[in-house]
């Protein structure tokens, strides 16, 4: 494909002037053992961005060509003490190119690597388009760092969009082979071969008798669910070499939301690990074919394919701001690679990709009347809003609303705004709380506060539950600079304990 390439005074950028800078972000955590301890693995966050070359300004510098410049400050904060565990900048230039055709051809993208310890971080990417004002954007994400054990761990799986062998040590290449990153876990109908990669460590926590392992992999419409096509792919790991570049066939996958399963077991078929990977299509299915009936020829060899007419759905009538919308009220009840599917389909400006993510969504809740779950689901942002507006916020932009979608209607609220030497806050108290783990959380509590008097809505400043803010350091935030620690009589200090 090529781009429009639009030309001006020095500076020039592909397509329309103003095009916002578009970045991607992926991550996945490998491991590599301690050196003091064999046994026990160090967990590596890899972060990989790429930038849409369309989206950048370029200048011509005399005897050299055409070049970008950019810079990328990358954060990653902890989530426990809201501090900065690392922050580095990096300014990176384009090779320069002889004429506009040749950008066309170019890609923008990196990898970096950050050792951490165990623990919940959110990611925070920012670009930067040297040669334009303001032409920048900043991307969010989370990651839960598991803590490390003296068994065998199993990366989740890193969707591809390629891999093929390449020895030379260099950035994209592990265990022998070059690879590209799928960013946004999306396939468009240009490619029609999944890849993915899973790496193991501790390998000697195992018995021989385990070798070789096997990694079997299917698709399905449901985390977890019934394969489709009945096709599994079967690698075999050898315990010299420990990892698995894998490859599915998708060409007759179509339009629609999909899960990557995993399951890797022994020699003797002993379940070992299993992961479920969100991933979404956008290939429409062939036309149906018009069967002339012949005399004599009951069977037509044709398959029936359905064909989904986005027009005839509820999802038709949405303009595209009203579908990023719904987006966001998706996203408290998203999790993973799906979570981040839709954080990156707000970026698109692509109303049928957003149209697909949506109505199949729904369609998983209700296969037969998917627009009966949409309508379920509008109740239940209508009931948000009227407790959560603030202002121009609709409440399930709120903190207190993403919970509440998240979680359901708490079993108790206290309510504090007037405690002495305190911050306005709220406890919500939940029985039963239901985890996204499966788990199930007994006296589940979630401590909201007003950063100021004049903050116009409470925050979430810690709670009790996996995978939310757990911030030890709470009360240096709740209680006021002039209690000096004297708040033991707090009704915060009865439900959080020290």
């Amino acid at each position: 494909m090529k781009f429009v390439v639009t030309f001006f005074i020095g500076i020039f950028a592909f397509g329309m002037v103003g095009n916002a800078l578009e970045a991607h972000l992926s991550k996945a955590i490998f491991y590599v053992n301690y050196p003091s301890n064999p046994k026990l693995a160090q967990p590596i966050l890899y972060v990989y961005w790429n930038i849409n070359p369309q989206t950048v300004h370029y200048v011509t510098v005399p005897q050299q060509g055409i070049m970008a410049k950019l810079q990328l400050i990358g954060q990653i904060l902890s989530k426990e003490t809201h501090k900065v565990v690392r922050c580095d900048t990096y300014t990176f230039q384009t090779p320069p190119k002889a004429n506009p055709n040749e950008l066309a051809l170019m890609t923008i993208m990196s990898e970096h690597h950050y050792p951490l310890q165990p623990g919940n971080y959110t990611l925070q990417f920012t670009f930067i388009d040297n040669n334009a004002l303001n032409n920048e954007v900043t991307l969010t994400d989370s990651v839960l760092i598991p803590q490390p054990e003296s068994a065998l761990i199993a990366s989740e799986p890193l969707l591809l969009d390629t891999f093929y062998r390449y020895e030379e040590h260099t950035k994209f290449q592990k265990n022998g082979c070059r690879y590209m990153p799928n960013y946004g876990n999306f396939y468009d109908k240009d490619i029609n071969f999944l890849g993915y990669y899973i790496e193991l460590g501790n390998t000697n926590t195992l018995q021989k008798s385990d070798f070789p392992l096997y990694c079997e992999a299917e698709l399905s419409k449901r985390k977890n669910g019934v394969g489709i096509d009945n096709k599994i792919v079967i690698d075999t790991i050898y315990e010299a070499n420990p990892y698995v570049w894998g490859k599915m066939d998708i060409s007759r996958v179509y339009s629609g939301n999909y899960y990557l399963n995993i399951t890797l077991k022994t020699a003797n078929f002993k379940p070992l690990a299993n992961f479920s990977t969100f991933f979404q299509r956008l290939k429409s299915a062939p036309p149906i074919p018009k069967i002339t009936p012949q005399t004599g020829s009951a069977d037509t060899g044709i398959e029936q394919v359905n064909v989904l007419n986005l027009d005839k759905t509820f999802v038709a009538k949405f303009d595209l701001p009203k579908l990023k919308a719904i987006l966001k009220m998706l996203m408290p009840l998203l999790e993973g690679n799906e979570a981040q599917a839709a954080k990156t389909l707000l970026k698109n400006t692509d109303r049928q990709y957003i149209q697909y993510f949506i109505y199949n969504y729904f369609q998983r809740l209700n296969e037969k009347k998917p627009e009966t779950a949409w309508k379920e689901f509008t109740a239940k942002i209508i009931h948000v809003n009227k407790l959560f507006n603030i202002g121009a916020t609709p409440g399930y932009e709120t903190e207190r609303g993403y919970i509440y979608l998240k979680y359901g209607e708490p079993d108790e609220i206290i309510r504090l705004p007037n405690e002495r030497g305190s911050q306005p806050y709220e406890i919500w108290q939940y029985n039963v709380l239901n985890e996204r783990s499966g788990k199930q959380l007994s006296n589940g509590l979630v401590l909201f506060y007003k950063p100021s008097a004049t903050d116009p809505d409470y925050k979430i400043l810690h709670t009790n539950i996996t995978a939310e803010l757990h911030n030890l350091g709470w009360r240096n935030y709740l209680y006021l600079p002039q209690m000096n620690g004297e708040n033991d009589a707090s009704t915060a200090e009865r439900y959080f304990p020290r």
